[in-house]
């Protein structure tokens, strides 16, 4: 029982990347502001007094290093800690109890972590990670949901549609298996709302929305995030709380697994 337990915990903090709440995200451009203003096939022109509004036009987040604490609940158990981001490198994930229970390391080619106190450890692929639990994820796609941004590699699949102050969008991103996402944002700040990610060969499905958002340098991140995470007719919930969010301030990522430790 520990051990399916262990499972569920790490394939939503994966997700969380928070822990379990990602190929690249080199397609995104910056303009106005040293900020993205991203269309998912590509950079979009800025927009001018007479020209149409484009509805998909997004306003991402754009940094080199970003850092934040957190709080959350997973399977009962309430986790606090912090995420550290090296843009396009890694995604480094302390969980703490009182101490420190585990550390996340997720590379562009790797998802790693343990709980110490468990004396376990995971180390895998992501074609691993897909066949374990049936999540075809990549580096870029989590570390873009993570900082509410625009997952890359996207292809419109259906026209945009505005109701009220909220744009819905429609795309299939490219990955092992073809992925169907649809977004929510809000019209007036350009930023996200939602953001889903869905299989259906195997089912699954992956999707956060952004409750709330705080300006930090001159940027508008997610302090608040509902992640869920859904394997067939399973699936688990949980929210992250995000607090002291710094960008762009250098800060070590240090992983190793410890050699006592057995392997999930």
């Amino acid at each position: 029982m520990i051990a399916k337990k262990i499972n569920r915990i790490i394939y939503v903090v994966i997700m969380m990347a928070a822990i379990g709440c990602a190929v690249g995200c080199r397609s995104h451009r910056n303009v106005a502001d040293n900020q993205a203003r991203q269309h998912p096939g590509g950079s979009v022109p800025e927009e001018t007094a007479t020209a149409k509004p484009k509805l998909d036009t997004i306003l991402n987040a754009s940094y080199q290093r970003y850092s934040a604490n957190f709080s959350c609940s997973v399977e009962g158990i309430t986790l606090n800690g912090q995420i550290r981001i090296v843009h396009d490198s890694c995604i480094w994930i302390s969980l703490n109890k009182l101490i420190e229970v585990g550390r996340i390391m997720i590379t562009p080619t790797r998802v790693s972590g343990y709980a110490k106190l468990l004396g376990k450890y995971y180390d895998g692929s992501y074609e691993e990670v897909r066949r374990r639990w049936g999540i075809d994820i990549d580096y870029a796609t989590i570390e873009a949901m993570i900082v509410g941004n625009c997952p890359p590699n996207c292809t419109r699949s259906k026209e945009p549609e505005k109701k009220g102050d909220e744009v819905k969008m429609w795309y299939t991103q490219k990955g092992k298996i073809q992925r169907k996402v649809a977004m929510t944002k809000d019209y007036t700040t350009k930023t996200l709302k939602a953001t889903e990610i869905s299989t259906a060969k195997p089912l699954a499905q992956v999707s956060c929305q952004y409750r709330e958002r705080a300006v930090v340098e001159s940027q508008m991140l997610p302090t608040t995030v509902d992640v869920k995470v859904s394997l067939g007719s399973k699936s688990k919930n949980t929210q992250l709380s995000m607090s002291r969010i710094s960008l762009n301030h250098k800060q070590n990522v240090p992983f190793s697994i410890p050699s006592r430790l057995e392997k999930l």
